[in-house]
């Protein structure tokens, strides 16, 4: 009886820090979201990593998939399109491995805004789409306004203005 006492005392303390370092992955990326929002990109970019290293670390895909999202806006403001590619398809593969639809669409958004910067219009309408198929689905509203939105801007930069005002209206 008292070694099984002493397994479930281990399981339960293991628990306990299984639990603290997804708090902590969690403090860490609400950090770089708030130094995101005020524009401090690069340390944003040092948050994010450090939360990355923990939930790699504990091989929590949801965590991981969450913090590339986050890592790839900060990238995306710093213009550094290769990174933010790699890592949306990273999470976008843990997106589909798992079957979070939220993720694959954010995956896809960001993409498909990576092109849209490089003026790549054509990959940028095809990612964006994807992205709102599955928006449409979950659905997401929020997640939409911004895909139609983004996407009724590639439509305007390609001189096809009332597709764009058409997304503009969705």
């Amino acid at each position: 009886f008292a070694p099984l006492q002493i397994v479930f005392a281990l399981v339960f303390i293991r628990s306990i820090g299984l639990s603290q370092q997804i708090h902590d992955i969690d403090s860490i990326n609400v950090a770089g979201s708030k130094l995101y929002e005020r524009g401090e990109y690069k340390l944003a970019l040092e948050k994010h990593y450090a939360a990355l290293a923990i939930a790699e670390s504990l091989q929590n895909e949801n965590r991981i998939a969450e913090t590339f999202g986050l890592l790839s806006q900060s990238e995306l403001q710093l213009d550094l399109f290769d990174s933010v590619v790699v890592h949306c398809n990273r999470m976008l593969d843990i997106a589909q491995s798992i079957k979070n639809q939220e993720f694959e669409a954010a995956a896809l958004r960001t993409l498909a805004d990576v092109h849209s910067r490089r003026r790549e219009y054509p990959e940028a309408m095809r990612f964006y789409t994807d992205a709102a198929r599955i928006a449409e689905a979950i659905p997401d509203s929020a997640e939409m306004a911004i895909i139609y939105g983004n996407l009724g801007n590639v439509y305007g930069d390609v001189g096809q203005f009332d597709a764009a005002l058409t997304l503009y209206r969705r």
